[in-house]
């Protein structure tokens, strides 16, 4: 068990400089690879996380979107398969992210960087019939990309085992907390084997994320890549204070005032996104 503060202490650690791909300790395989990918250099995430996941490590990384996180955690994995599998065996590596968007991007990223290897991946996400995932299933793939809700239907339909895994990660494991997948989450770690390595990559380490950590991961190394200044200078900041009630009038006085071609526009829940696209595109025609 891991004490909150050491939690703490040990997030304000941040990674050595960043490394020559080279200096990894990779097959020439991967190496091949990320030249083939255009990768020269890792980000400073790549060149924390990838040697401190080779050693076999359970990482809490804190790292936003963009960094180059979805890479530090596919090479290791990667580099590490059983090959050739055993015969029937489930998958080996297990990768839970919030949204079907990021599933297929990264089993995209393992079909990229695993080039050259005979290596199957499927991304198991919901919006997409179940039959189709099912079939991929059953070829028995090393490495699986899904949603915590598709995963946990695959589970109770049997179509999916995961007594083989020795590798979880969790990715923007505070978008999926926010979302509601805890109990799903949960439930998944629960059947996986408690002999594995477990990557968590998450934005921000709140409560409930080291609540998860203590939990299910053993003895975590913390990497802490959030910059400690992420202003740009050249932005400037405002802030309403207003009514819930009187949000989504202020939101569309404040877009018909500022008549910008692009807007991005956070909410804190999925459902809270849905929900506000579909009264945009009632006042907006033109709102996609």
């Amino acid at each position: 068990m891991i004490k909150k503060q050491e939690l703490s202490d040990k997030l304000t650690k941040t990674a050595d400089q960043p490394k020559r791909f080279e200096d990894f300790d990779i097959t020439p395989e991967m190496s091949a690879a990320l030249r083939d990918a255009g990768y020269t250099e890792p980000t400073p995430v790549q060149a924390g996380v990838i040697p401190v996941a080779l050693e076999g490590n359970d990482i809490i990384g804190q790292a936003r979107t963009g960094t180059g996180k979805t890479a530090s955690f596919v090479i290791p994995i990667l580099e590490q398969l059983l090959d050739p599998p055993k015969r029937n065996m489930g998958p080996q590596a297990l990768i839970l992210v919030p949204t079907r968007e990021l599933a297929v991007q990264v089993r995209d990223e393992v079909v990229k960087l695993a080039k050259g290897q005979r290596v199957q991946c499927v991304a198991a996400y919901g919006g997409k019939p179940i039959r189709g995932q099912i079939e991929k299933l059953k070829r028995n793939p090393q490495l699986v990309v899904g949603t915590p809700g598709r995963v946990i239907d695959h589970i109770g339909r049997g179509t999916l085992v995961l007594n083989d895994v020795w590798c979880v990660v969790l990715d923007e494991a505070d978008r999926m907390l926010d979302i509601g997948f805890r109990p799903d989450i949960e439930k998944i770690l629960r059947r996986c084997p408690t002999e594995r390595q477990t990557l968590l990559l998450s934005a921000t380490v709140p409560p409930p994320i080291e609540r998860l950590a203590r939990r299910y991961m053993h003895e975590p190394v913390m990497l802490n890549f959030s910059s400690k200044d992420i202003t740009v200078e050249t932005i400037e900041q405002f802030y309403f204070t207003v009514d819930n009630r009187m949000k989504f009038d202020l939101l569309v006085h404040l877009l018909e005032r500022e008549q910008a071609k692009q807007a991005i526009i956070f909410c804190r829940t999925k459902r809270g996104v849905d929900r506000l696209v579909t009264r945009l595109k009632k006042k907006f025609d033109s709102v996609d």
